[in-house]
């Protein structure tokens, strides 16, 4: 499900704006949405739960709590590159954290289901789904860091802060570059 953060408006939604407020949630349609899918699934789980507990019942006769979780993903400006007097390249911060950015590279790629969590491989720079392995922050990584992950599998570096040496020149069939 798509949502934009339409801000709730005080005089129209009175009570759902002052839901947020009392909640300490962000005045927006979607911090609504958030919350009705928390409550959705906490009530499906105690349900069963009340349903399980019934006495007589064989274990097989029991039912499991379905995968109630969800993952929200905010949209953000896409980076700018900008040239200076000299001429030189630089790449305007936009303050998207590490994480992000893999989801960004595994909705990109299109190879690993976005609704896998990664593996954390090194926290903030690597992270891996099956034998594909997302890095991102690649110029806090060393060359053992890139090679253990190249061997292993296919690899995606983050180009927006990529910081590529020598190691990758002999694995450029194995390791791509995502925007």
């Amino acid at each position: 499900m798509c949502q934009i953060d339409e801000p709730i408006d005080p005089l129209k939604n009175k009570d759902a704006y002052n839901f947020c407020i009392t909640n300490d949630l962000p005045s927006v349609i979607s911090s609504i949405t958030v919350e009705r899918l928390k409550r959705a699934g906490e009530k499906i789980a105690k349900d069963i739960a009340a349903h399980n507990i019934k006495s007589g019942m064989f274990e097989e006769d029991k039912k499991q709590v379905p995968d109630i979780g969800f993952k929200v993903f905010d949209s953000v400006a896409a980076r700018k590159l900008d040239v200076d007097e000299k001429g030189q390249i630089s790449i305007t911060e936009n303050g998207i954290d590490a994480l992000s950015r893999i989801y960004s590279m595994i909705f990109n790629v299109g190879l690993d289901e976005p609704s896998q969590a990664p593996e954390i491989v090194i926290e903030n720079c690597i992270y891996k789904i099956g034998s594909n392995y997302y890095i991102t922050n690649s110029g806090k990584i060393n060359n053992d860091d890139y090679s253990s992950a190249i061997k292993n599998g296919k690899v995606f570096i983050d180009g927006w802060t990529a910081s590529l040496n020598g190691t990758l020149q002999n694995y450029k069939e194995d390791v791509k570059i995502v925007f």
